[in-house]
């Protein structure tokens, strides 16, 4: 039986300079963009999906793939660090309706001005994608925390590890606007290779 494919429940991106802006709705931005040698954008990516209760824990042969489709890209061999964010709970995680580089809900801030990130718990890479690409990242770690620790829910910020100096942007398809002249079904997921059988393809 083919691996379920886990659609992510919210997704969404905050930017420095647009530090009051919610930007739910529209395809997910994971960059910095300098013009005329200042920084015009910086933006980070959050993702958020609670694993059905049918998604077993770790037994040491799992394999969880975060999948991306980009539809823009700029600048090559930028850093990525995925973390687990550190902040809300079962009923105070971020609302994708209102998070902002400041703001996580309507009446709470971050702790940390662009996302709650727990550097304890954290993926890197230095490999982003050419448009028309699939971006993926190996998430096991993190994913296997969500069930372990986390009432199952698997929580992210996407954030370039350094802060270059030229041009470096990807733009992925939401799970809002997902359509692509290219790929027919771009929206980000999990690939999950650790379901028992039975699980259906999309979850």
């Amino acid at each position: 039986m083919p691996n379920p494919t886990l659609l992510f429940d919210h997704d969404t991106f905050i930017d420095r300079i647009q530090a009051g802006t919610n930007f739910e709705g529209t395809n997910l931005y994971l960059g910095t963009i300098f013009t005329s040698g200042a920084k015009s954008q910086d933006s980070r990516m959050l993702l958020r999906k609670t694993i059905p209760t049918e998604i077993r824990a770790a037994s040491g042969t799992e394999k969880d793939i975060l999948r991306l489709w980009c539809i823009a890209a700029g600048g090559s061999g930028v850093e990525v660090t995925v973390y687990r964010v550190d902040s809300g709970g079962t009923t105070a995680y971020w609302d994708v309706a209102v998070a902002t580089w400041v703001k996580r809900t309507a009446v709470a801030d971050w702790t940390t001005q662009g996302g709650d990130a727990d550097a304890a718990k954290h993926v890197h890479y230095n490999l982003f994608t050419a448009q028309y690409k699939w971006l993926e990242l190996d998430i096991t770690t993190l994913f296997t925390d969500a069930i372990d620790n986390r009432n199952r829910v698997l929580d992210m910020l996407l954030v370039l590890s350094a802060d270059p100096t030229v041009n470096e942007y990807n733009t992925y398809s939401s799970t809002e606007v997902w359509t692509d002249p290219v790929s027919s079904s771009c929206r980000p997921h999990v690939i999950c290779v650790r379901a028992p059988f039975g699980m259906p393809m999309e979850v």
